[in-house]
């Protein structure tokens, strides 16, 4: 680096982050047409496991070449601040390992049969001793309320959270019985072809099915990277 603000062809613009063995700068250079996030990274440190790191991602990024879905898959997960940036991360892990996975076997299944569709959103009342407190809607918390088995933990359900285990209880067990949730009492529960899924918030209702842009954008990449 020649001075604080050029390093090769680079024109350093603004810090935008630091941590471990680099800093990450918005800058320039003649030809870009625009500004790019310039990675900078210790020298001095070049044996060390996070340049290896650092290596190994860009090589990957290499061999994607110019795969259609990568950049934009990683643009709509982007957080606007640092206080966003934790649950941007856990939003793009549950789509990466539940989401589009979810979304994409009801797409399928749609073809060749009624389906239906829900998303889970009640948070169970972990205890402030337990190492699940503040995990919210987590994977597998809604086992709890589609067996009705609440009582099996000594928590402090509240009656909502009653009232969610009620309902999920009678659709699972009409779905067992006939292949479709609905029954006497219960709210309709439309099917996927709709493009609505049934809540499980506090009850139960009827809305869209939630992040259908992102998950797009997942289906996007994936199939670019099959065509490869």
């Amino acid at each position: 680096m020649t001075d604080s603000r050029t390093i090769g062809p680079w024109t350093l613009i603004e810090e935008l982050g630091r941590g471990g063995n680099a800093v990450v700068w918005r800058a320039t250079r003649d030809g870009l047409g625009g500004e790019a996030a310039l990675k900078v990274i210790n020298a001095t440190n070049a044996h060390k496991e996070p340049y290896r790191r650092f290596v190994a991602e860009i090589e990957f990024l290499r061999s994607l070449g110019d795969t259609a879905g990568v950049l934009p898959l990683m643009d709509a997960y982007l957080p606007d601040t640092d206080a966003l940036a934790p649950q941007a991360r856990l939003d793009f892990e549950r789509d990466l390992r539940f989401g589009w996975d979810m979304w994409k076997w009801a797409r399928l299944n749609s073809v060749h049969g009624s389906t239906y569709f829900y998303r889970f959103a009640q948070s169970p009342p972990f205890p402030e001793t337990s190492v699940r407190h503040g995990w919210g809607a987590s994977h597998f918390a809604e086992l709890w309320y589609m067996f009705d088995h609440l009582d099996q933990e000594n928590w402090s359900w509240s009656e909502r959270d009653r009232k969610v285990s009620a309902l999920m209880a009678n659709y699972w067990t009409h779905f067992v019985k006939t292949g479709n949730p609905n029954g006497q009492g219960l709210p309709q529960w439309p099917t996927f072809e709709s493009g609505n899924a049934m809540h499980f918030l506090n009850g139960a209702t009827v809305g869209e099915v939630p992040g259908t842009e992102r998950l797009e954008i997942f289906d996007a990449t994936y199939d670019a990277v099959r065509r490869r």
